[in-house]
């Protein structure tokens, strides 16, 4: 928007240019992601927050925040802990802390329960006042999973058939156990396990 200022005879004294932003910065390349589980105790939070509009402040730490919610109190990191990394049209912030999440907040952690998922939330705001947020998930898991006792969580003769996906029977050499909590299946080998008689 640009606006000329007149004369009383009409000719131009003066021009001002006024640039309109509506448009949200955006907030990407985020880790760890949505609904992420880890087994470290401080993870290191990256992301990035550019604006091709007004912009994001030179002075970023007045314009992002990041808050831990632990689901009972809620801590908002302060503005000069994160690195801020200038990158085009905005910044990359990288969080990283020694002090577990799991320690309380007047550790310096943030009072996370192991196993039980937190929201972590970044909020960015342009020079124009655009404001864009990003809620998401964490999973902090130390326990190491444990297999369950008893007769139905550990049954001889049945197997897994890797091929066809499917449990298999009546096999001698096969023993079937049961965890307390889901596992990746990535990282789970039949190396894993020893069968003694």
């Amino acid at each position: 928007l640009t606006v000329t200022y007149l004369k009383s005879d009409g000719t131009t004294l003066d021009t001002d240019t006024i640039t309109v932003d509506g448009v949200k910065p955006t907030i990407g390349a985020i880790s760890p992601a949505d609904d992420t589980v880890t087994g470290t105790a401080n993870p290191t939070i990256i992301f990035e927050v550019t604006d091709l509009g007004a912009g994001i402040s030179s002075t970023p730490g007045n314009a992002i925040t990041i808050k831990i919610d632990n689901g009972t109190a809620t801590t908002t990191i302060l503005s000069t802990v994160p690195a801020y990394q200038p990158i085009a049209n905005g910044f990359r912030v990288i969080q990283t802390q020694n002090t577990s999440w799991l320690a309380s907040i007047a550790s310096g952690g943030y009072g996370a329960t192991d196993s039980v998922p937190l929201i972590w939330i970044i909020t960015a705001t342009d020079k124009a006042g655009n404001t864009q947020t990003s809620t998401l998930d964490l999973t902090i898991d130390l326990t190491k999973p444990t297999v369950l006792s008893g007769s139905t969580n550990t049954v001889t003769g049945t197997g897994w058939n890797a091929d066809t996906a499917t449990e298999t029977t009546g096999s001698n050499t096969s023993v079937k156990v049961t965890f307390n909590e889901d596992l990746d299946a990535s990282t789970v080998e039949a190396s894993d396990f020893t069968v003694a008689l």
